[in-house]
């Protein structure tokens, strides 16, 4: 929790993943404008709860009670999602493009591109979790796969 805290303190800003209903969310808390905000490629609402869970979890760990002056939830613009089982990884990219800043082209999520981020994150978990392990995918797409 001490890290949280440090991490939250230190950016002003905290992105989390939220799964609900098979569906990704990305959670946002704007510390700085006092915003709850979420980002999804379908265009549904936020989470149930979203607000109440979020806000009672940052109570438990801050013991301040000044977080019931956020604003309500609102969405954020995110890419939009064509099909079935991309939110996920929508989720991640978009983390991933809020914490880059000026997130380069390849960094960017798009639906023709599917295939190259769900290899590319794969890979980076993978690696994560067993760096030892080499890394081969057969036929794995590539950025020229992209366009």
């Amino acid at each position: 929790m001490k890290r949280l805290r440090a991490l939250i303190e230190d950016k002003g800003i905290l992105l989390f993943p939220i799964c609900q209903d098979d569906h990704w969310y990305t959670g946002i808390v704007d510390f700085a404008h006092q915003r709850l905000c979420y980002a999804e490629g379908l265009g549904r609402n936020a989470p149930k709860n979203f607000r109440q869970n979020v806000l009672g979890f940052l109570r438990r760990i801050s013991g301040a009670d000044t977080l019931s002056n956020f604003e309500p939830v609102r969405p954020m613009e995110c890419p939009k999602q064509l099909d079935a089982n991309s939110c996920g990884i929508i989720a991640l990219s978009f983390i991933q493009g809020f914490c880059v800043g000026d997130a380069k082209d390849e960094d960017k999520w798009d639906q023709k591109s599917s295939c190259y981020f769900r290899v590319t994150w794969l890979e980076r978990v993978l690696k994560h979790h067993a760096p030892s392990l080499e890394f081969h995918y057969e036929n794995a797409p590539t950025e020229r796969d992209r366009v």
